[in-house]
């Protein structure tokens, strides 16, 4: 798990040094800006890991299937976040970075974002994947893939930010996160998988696709009216996805609530 953490620290980091010798200081303020806001995504998942890794632990060679249970409804969860923060912060990035900078941070931020969260969502569920792994005390495969992915990560920073600019290093981070996904879900096979409900996820997507057109036909600008239109389209999505239920009903839907519940109950007691 060291050699893991180091090659974390590589990929959250390595982009801003190959930015700032290729492009100098002001790209790396660029990118550094729109990475803050796309990653944001990640505050989702890791109070979900803070309290699932040992929960998972306790229960994974006595009661394995409740501890499956706690994946699954876990990694659902967080991707009822997650969609719609992917499909929703390029429309928001451009208005919400002009507002907290300046044009020139905000200008190509639509795609940038896209880019940066879409790679920090598959990270989250990397992260999801990586519970499973420690659970069942093979930490080895953690630590490899995150190796390679953090050495891909910088292989295509280097091949990309020349010609790509920030877009190249956004571009660089989708592909090694979506490779350190890949490579954990391949090397954990033979243990368990993730258990995703594509009803489910359709329900996200759908609701995802409807806050999206929201929010691009609002065209928030004022500081007020971002966080209303922000604020007002994520209680519509929720409501949405639960009203879609019965469209497409999905097994996870009440194992949701009730295993956010008993984390909560969890994470508060510790």
């Amino acid at each position: 798990l060291i050699p893991a953490s180091f090659s974390v620290w590589v990929l959250d980091r390595v982009d801003r040094f190959v930015i700032g010798s290729w492009w100098g200081a002001t790209a790396v303020g660029v990118y550094s800006a729109n990475y803050a806001l796309g990653s944001m995504l990640i505050l989702f998942v890791y109070p979900i890991q803070i309290v699932l890794l040992p929960k998972v632990s306790a229960l994974w060679d006595r009661d394995r299937d409740t501890a499956l249970r706690y994946l699954s409804a876990s990694s659902h969860a967080f991707l009822t976040l997650a969609i719609p923060f992917v499909v929703s912060v390029p429309i928001i990035a451009e208005p919400t970075l002009r507002l907290l900078g300046n044009q020139e941070i905000a200008a190509e931020s639509g795609l940038i974002n896209l880019l940066i969260s879409g790679g920090v969502m598959l990270w989250g569920v990397s992260v999801l994947q990586a519970v499973i792994l420690s659970g069942a005390q093979r930490t080895r495969p953690v630590g490899v893939t995150t190796l390679l992915a953090a050495t891909l990560n910088l292989a295509l920073n280097l091949a990309l930010v020349p010609f790509m600019g920030v877009t190249g290093a956004a571009l660089a981070t989708l592909v090694a996160y979506a490779a350190n996904c890949a490579a954990l879900a391949w090397f954990g096979r033979s243990t368990v998988r993730l258990d995703l409900d594509a009803r489910y996820l359709s329900r996200c997507l759908a609701a995802s696709g409807a806050l999206a057109g929201a929010l691009a036909l609002a065209r928030p600008e004022h500081p007020w009216s971002l966080v209303v239109a922000t604020l007002a389209g994520g209680v519509c999505y929720l409501a949405l996805v639960w009203w879609l239920r019965h469209v497409l009903p999905s097994r996870v839907d009440a194992s949701i609530v009730r295993v956010l519940a008993l984390l909560w109950r969890r994470g508060s007691s510790l």
